[in-house]
C-alpha cells in the first residue's frame, strides 16, 4: 500500500537509493507487457462520407433508373443502313452493279425487320431502318438506268462491230474508178466523175446484186471496187481457180484497213469459202489506207464462184455486199 511503501522509504538511511518493490513502478505507472496489444485507442479518424440530401438523392435514383431501362439501338437498322451504302455506291458501276441488286434487296429486309423492332419501342434507330430502305430503292433505280445505258452502248459497239460502217453509194456499171467513188463520199452527193448517179444509194439500197466494175463507197469514206472476176489456172497442177481483182480507195479523214481476209466467195452450189493461199499475180496483202490513198491487189477462190462477198471486219456473221460474177 501507499502508507506501507511510504514507511518503509522513512526507514532507510539518508543517502541509500530508494529500492522499488517488484512490478511497482513509480508514478503508479503499470508496465506494458510485451505479449499484450497496445490497447490506447485508435484516434484516426474515417473519413466523413457526402451527406445527400433527400431531393438529390431521389434525382440521382432517377437518373440511375433511366440510363439501365434506356433502349439498345437495333442490330438490324444499322445493318441495313451500313448494306443500303454499299448498294448505292456500287449501283453506278456497270456489271459491278448486279451484286447492287442483291445488297439492296437485303438491306431492303433488314430496314423492314428494323422498323418492326423499333416501332414498338423497345429498340431504338427507326430513322436508320428507314434510311437503309430508301438507300436500297434507290439502288434497285440507278443500277436499273445504268445496265439500261450500258447495253445501249454494248448493242451500238457490238453491232458496229458485226456489221461494220454502212454502204452510203454504190457506182453505176462502167464507173468503175475508185477514186471516183471515194470522191462520191466524200462530196456526199452520191455522184460519180463520169456518170449520173443511180437511184439505189443509202444504207437501205440493195448492194447484193452488183457488177465487176461498180464500186460501193462506205460513210467513213472507204470505197472498194471489185474490178473484174475470171478462171484461172493454178500454175504448178493447171486446176481451176478464180482471180478477183480489189480495189481500194481511202476518202475519209483517217486510216482505213484493207485485208485480203475481207473476202468470200460462193459458188454455185451455195457454199462460202474464205480466200485460197496462192501467190498470183499481184496478191492482195493486208495493212491500211491513209486519207487519198488506194490500193489494188488480187485475191484467189478454188474452183468456180457464183458471187464475191466484201466483209467490214472479220468479225462480222454475214454480209450483203456482194458482186455477181459475169
Amino acid at each position: 500500500s501507499p502508507s506501507e511503501i511510504t514507511n518503509a522509504q522513512a526507514a532507510q538511511p539518508l543517502g541509500t537509493p530508494a529500492t522499488t518493490q517488484p512490478n511497482q513502478f513509480p508514478n503508479n505507472q503499470a508496465a506494458a507487457s510485451p505479449t499484450q496489444p497496445d490497447q490506447r485507442p485508435n484516434t484516426q479518424m474515417a473519413p466523413e462520407q457526402p451527406i445527400m440530401s433527400g431531393a438529390s438523392y431521389q434525382n440521382y435514383e432517377m437518373q440511375m433508373g433511366a440510363a439501365a431501362t434506356q433502349p439498345a439501338t437495333s442490330a438490324m437498322a444499322i445493318t441495313a443502313l451500313v448494306i443500303g451504302l454499299l448498294a448505292i455506291a456500287t449501283s453506278f458501276i456497270p456489271i459491278i452493279n448486279f451484286g447492287s441488286f442483291v445488297l439492296a434487296l437485303l438491306s431492303a429486309i433488314f430496314a423492314i425487320v428494323g422498323i418492326v423492332s423499333t416501332g414498338k419501342g423497345k429498340k431504338k434507330g427507326q430513322g436508320m431502318a428507314v434510311a437503309g430502305l430508301l438507300l436500297s430503292i434507290a439502288a434497285v433505280g440507278i443500277a436499273f438506268a445504268t445496265q439500261s445505258l450500258f447495253g445501249m452502248y454494248y448493242n451500238n459497239v457490238l453491232e458496229q462491230i458485226q456489221h461494220g460502217p454502212s454502204p452510203v453509194a454504190v457506182s453505176p456499171v462502167g464507173d468503175n474508178s475508185a477514186g471516183g467513188a471515194g470522191q462520191n463520199a466524200a462530196n456526199g452527193n452520191g455522184q460519180g466523175n463520169a456518170a449520173a448517179p443511180t437511184s439505189a444509194n443509202g444504207p437501205q439500197a440493195d448492194y447484193s446484186t452488183m457488177k465487176p466494175g461498180q464500186t460501193a463507197t462506205f460513210e467513213n469514206g472507204l470505197s472498194v471496187t471489185v474490178n473484174s472476176i475470171r478462171s484461172v489456172k493454178k500454175s504448178y497442177d493447171n486446176s481451176t481457180m478464180t482471180e478477183v481483182s480489189i480495189t481500194y480507195a481511202n476518202a475519209g479523214s483517217s486510216n482505213e484497213s484493207f485485208n485480203v481476209f475481207d473476202w468470200k466467195a460462193e459458188d454455185k452450189n451455195g457454199a462460202i469459202r474464205n480466200t485460197a493461199v496462192y501467190s498470183g499475180d499481184n496478191p492482195l496483202s493486208s495493212g491500211a489506207l491513209s486519207p487519198g490513198g488506194t490500193v489494188t491487189g488480187n485475191v484467189y477462190f478454188d474452183g468456180s464462184v457464183a458471187k464475191v462477198y466484201y466483209y467490214n471486219n472479220v468479225m462480222q456473221s454475214g454480209s450483203n455486199i456482194c458482186w455477181i460474177a459475169e
